[in-house]
């Protein structure tokens, strides 16, 4: 096992130091302040897309975050937040939950996942938390890979219809593998250009508009 995978994987065993390190990562956007709202936070630039994309609606529209991991690193709507725009972020890992409760106070947060029906599925969370998952083959590959499980556990699963009743003028973001491993209640379509209201967009097979 590398350095940096034993370090990992004694932060995610220590609720202590996971937290600590959450807090540590959090560090940049506190210190910035306002000025978080001038820098992107996404891992491959999504949000410069969509601060671009939605500059004339961030008081009115609203984001639905799915997956969303950490509140401001790698976040797909860290900026839109911190520009004024608010929305709903569901996140499994109930730890991330209470960080973003902490930094994002508002939004609405939903600690469980989404997919194509409700119910309960088993979340495994693993020594990278980023690639914890919904998949039993996923976590197995992980596992050979040298990643640990830290645990399994049921959490509730949520249709888009189920959360947004109407989905109108609204963001939807998947942000991360977790989110990815459950199927996606939306299609896919080419990113591209077009009236915001009347279709479904994708980038990097991330970000949908609705």
């Amino acid at each position: 096992m590398s350095l940096k995978s034993y370090m990992q994987l004694r932060i995610n065993q220590s609720p202590l130091l996971f937290a600590l390190k959450q807090e540590v990562d959090v560090l940049p956007s506190r210190l910035l302040g306002r000025r978080a709202a001038n820098r992107s936070w996404s891992q491959f630039g999504e949000d410069e897309i969509l601060s671009n994309e939605l500059g004339d609606v961030l008081q009115t529209g609203y984001f639905l975050d799915i997956g969303v991991n950490h509140p401001t690193k790698l976040s797909n709507t860290f900026r839109l937040y911190a520009m004024g725009m608010r929305g709903i972020v569901v996140e499994p890992d109930e730890r991330l939950c209470r960080l973003h409760t902490k930094y994002r106070p508002g939004d609405i947060q939903l600690c469980a996942a989404s997919g194509e029906r409700d119910g309960l599925a088993t979340f495994y969370r693993l020594s990278w938390h980023a690639l914890s998952t919904f998949s039993h083959e996923d976590c197995e590959r992980q596992i050979a890979n040298g990643v640990k499980l830290i645990s399994k556990s049921l959490v509730p699963v949520f249709t888009t219809s189920t959360i947004l009743p109407r989905q109108r003028n609204l963001w939807v973001t998947f942000g991360s593998t977790m989110a990815e491993n459950l199927v996606k209640p939306l299609p896919d379509r080419a990113f591209s250009g077009g009236r915001r209201s009347q279709e479904c967009r994708l980038f990097h097979r991330e970000v949908f508009l609705i």
